[in-house]
């Protein structure tokens, strides 16, 4: 068989890959060296956020309650300065 040719979209989507491990790595280091996770994940996540272009994230962990079961808790919610408001009501969108 032959190679395939390289097309834009598998060079852009290869050097996508690239500079998001990059700040993966980036990340995962400052975490790693920060004096705790919760100081360290504002810049954490803002480096990744930007890399894959979205304005919000939140971090859930699995807490085991009394009965041992798991239970999400939101551990840390994190908004861009350009993300856009949202009002808080019962209603979804």
């Amino acid at each position: 068989m032959g190679k395939q040719p390289v097309s834009d979209n598998d060079t852009a989507g290869s050097h996508s890959t690239e500079v998001l491990l990059e700040a993966v790595t980036v990340c995962i280091t400052h975490i790693l060296n920060a004096d705790s996770l919760r100081a360290a994940l504002p810049d954490a996540l803002q480096a990744i956020a930007r890399v894959v272009r979205i304005d919000r994230m939140v971090v859930i962990e699995n807490i085991l309650d009394g009965d041992k079961e798991l239970k999400p808790n939101v551990y840390f919610v994190w908004n861009s300065e350009n993300a856009p408001k949202r009002a808080r009501s019962g209603a979804h969108s």
